[in-house]
């Protein structure tokens, strides 16, 4: 949840245990991509902030990355990115939901892009109704639900034949 929690709350910690997921590519202490969110934070340009801010993570006192310290940076994070965190339960629901509503299989690290993008109201499984859709009103984050949303998925469901038989029962 370290991507989450930056987003949350404006800090980066490592944590000294790994808590591991059915997603085996959420089960990471700093994600690869946290360095590239903040250089297209920075408007591509901070590289001191940047470096600072990895500076704070890997020799501060409690190896933490403070990104709230300034309200302007935390601002815009939450302003230009959202997260959400899925539990495993949310997983497989999920897992379930977009098979039975999408007729695909999706692998559980799409799963997790397919339940966050749903908790964040950039899409729903079900086709709502002309009239339905016409009256979406954008959620909390501005993102309406008639936006077009793209979830790549990363892998085939067939690697992960435990998670799926999980998910979706061995039948």
């Amino acid at each position: 949840d370290i991507t989450h929690q930056a987003f949350s709350t404006g800090l980066v910690q490592r944590s000294t245990k790994m808590h591991t997921t059915m997603s085996e590519a959420i089960n990471i202490q700093l994600p690869y991509n946290l360095e590239r969110l903040l250089f297209y934070l920075t408007d591509q340009t901070n590289h001191e902030q940047i470096k600072h801010w990895y500076e704070q993570l890997e020799t501060g006192a409690d190896r933490t990355m403070v990104l709230h310290s300034s309200r302007e940076w935390f601002a815009k994070l939450q302003a230009e990115f959202g997260s959400a965190r899925v539990t495993d339960d949310e997983l497989c629901e999920t897992l379930l939901q977009v098979r039975n509503d999408l007729d695909y299989y999706a692998d559980p690290n799409t799963g997790v892009a397919f339940c966050a993008a749903q908790k964040l109201g950039y899409c729903s499984f079900q086709q709502p109704t002309k009239e339905a859709a016409a009256a979406t009103e954008p959620n909390n984050n501005n993102i309406n639900m008639n936006s077009n949303v793209a979830i790549f998925a990363t892998a085939s469901p067939c690697k992960f034949e435990s998670v799926i038989t999980t998910a979706l029962g061995k039948d």
